[in-house]
């Protein structure tokens, strides 16, 4: 159960990193993907999380290339799904302000009907730019 982390979100360049593990007895783990990848209904299990807009496309589920905006804890995220290997990992990005995040779930089935579900989280703070700097990349 690997996570393809981007060269920026290695645990070797990132000085914020975050996981946790549920052990899923008897739950399907179409139905647990479903609502993964459905942030319209993440508002049901994420009490942070709000305001999803897909921005390029019209299906309402998180695939590979999907960008979307919403926010969590007060603030504007913009997200692309740069992994997405249905059941198995799905990830996404998160970039605001001068904060470059990254969220990775991974799935395995285990002994029994067992799913065990993984999600990783990095994130690195960015330097601002000085007083009298463009806050846009050059």
């Amino acid at each position: 159960m690997e996570i393809n982390w981007p060269d920026a979100t290695k645990p070797e360049y990132t000085p914020v990193h975050a996981r946790d593990q549920f052990l899923m007895p008897g739950v399907e783990l179409e139905r647990v993907w479903e609502w993964l990848c459905r942030p319209n209904f993440w508002l049901t299990w994420y009490s942070n999380s709000s305001g999803v807009h897909l921005k390029n496309q019209t299906y309402l589920d998180l695939r590979l290339g999907t960008e979307f905006r919403w926010r969590t804890f007060g603030v504007t995220i913009d997200s692309t799904v740069p992994e997405s290997v249905e059941h198995e990992r799905l990830a996404w990005d998160a970039h605001c302000n001068w904060v470059h995040a990254y969220r990775a779930w991974a799935f395995e089935q285990r002994d029994g009907g067992l799913y065990r579900a993984r999600p990783f989280r990095r994130w690195q703070q960015l330097r601002p730019p000085s007083a009298g700097q463009s806050r846009k990349p050059r």
